[in-house]
């Protein structure tokens, strides 16, 4: 057996093969294991990387999509952009191409870019897949920039869900519904929707939708005083996100815990969050960077380090201004106090 299978699958008897890997690497997505997941396939492709058969392109848009959920969009768009097979055109593996290089675009902040392509993986899917569609209008919820066609996208993602028996698709269509309830600051009704999600999560033993839910619970709780609840949620979604993915997610289960500690004056505790989250967000290029910063500047304002808490506005501001206009107004607030 070549050294390579031996050093990236762990010296099985039988030399894995790609179809093997895909199933692997979907039943670990399936337990909510993205980590794994996307360990499998980005192995697999260092072996196969070169070729065309439709397991490796499956393959291709698993660890396209984890790179994605970890902060690297350019590395999944590179993964997905190498010419694709007419053989495999119109086929299943073309729809999970196009969901997986839309949600790549999104996170490259090009909504016109992403929102065609979701539209395109729609269409085929509605067309021949109707099984798959539930999973891809909730991508489409996501990744809509109007929010009453994220809530058309959401609720029709609920009824091909609950028609074709997709419960994780379901999950997150309704996880998305919370999400408006909260960013219009109807926090109560964002619970509401929420807790009902976390235990279907957990009935389906999707360990990444728990703690995902679990963190938004945590924001809720925090944003109504409940600080106690908060803590304890931030504390058990960062646990989770660190052990199955996305790793990407624990940077903001841990600037959100320092923010409870903060407000409760416990700022030894949250120096620790905002510092360990500052660290994991630079060292990833995190979207969430420039609220990172912006937290540990006010920390550092409150705490007498003016020179430091300068440095770091700054840093937030700079980042904000080219992706978050709301945050950055918060963090103007916050220069003008240093």
């Amino acid at each position: 057996m070549p050294l390579l299978f031996l050093l990236l699958f762990g010296g099985t008897v039988a030399a894995p093969n790609p179809e093997s890997l895909y199933r692997d690497a979907q039943a670990a997505n399936k337990a909510g294991e993205r980590t794994k997941a996307g360990a499998i396939a980005l192995g697999a492709l260092k072996v196969w990387g070169d070729s065309d058969d439709q397991w490796v392109w499956r393959l291709r848009t698993v660890g396209a999509t984890y790179l994605t959920n970890e902060e690297d969009p350019r590395g999944a768009r590179f993964l997905l952009q190498r010419p694709f097979p007419k053989a495999l055109r119109g086929s299943d593996v073309e729809l999970m191409r196009l969901e997986s290089l839309a949600w790549a675009t999104h996170r490259l902040r090009d909504s016109a870019a992403a929102e065609a392509l979701i539209a395109k993986a729609q269409e085929l899917a509605e067309k021949k897949y109707p099984n798959q569609v539930a999973r891809v209008l909730a991508t489409h919820a996501i990744i809509s920039t109007d929010d009453a066609l994220k809530l058309r996208w959401a609720g029709e993602a609920v009824r091909y869900a609950q028609k074709y028996g997709d419960k994780g698709s379901e999950i997150r269509a309704r996880g998305t519904i919370g999400q408006f309830l909260a960013n219009e600051e109807r926090f109560d009704e964002a619970i509401g929707t929420w807790e009902p999600m976390l235990s279907r999560a957990r009935e389906l033993g999707n360990q990444s939708l728990v703690q995902q839910f679990q963190g938004n619970l945590g924001w809720a709780y925090m944003e109504l005083g409940d600080d106690e609840n908060a803590a304890e949620l931030f504390t058990k979604a960062y646990t989770l996100a660190t052990k199955v993915g996305p790793q990407s997610d624990a940077v903001i289960w841990t600037y959100q815990l320092g923010n409870v500690l903060f407000r409760r004056g416990e700022l030894a505790g949250a120096e620790k969050q905002y510092r360990t989250a500052y660290e994991l967000a630079t060292k990833t290029d995190h979207r969430q960077k420039g609220n990172v910063a912006g937290f540990l500047a006010n920390y550092e304002l409150h705490t007498g380090h003016l020179a430091d808490a300068q440095r770091h506005i700054d840093e937030s501001i700079r980042v904000l201004r080219a992706t978050n206009v709301a945050d950055e107004l918060r963090s103007r607030i916050i220069e003008g106090d240093i």
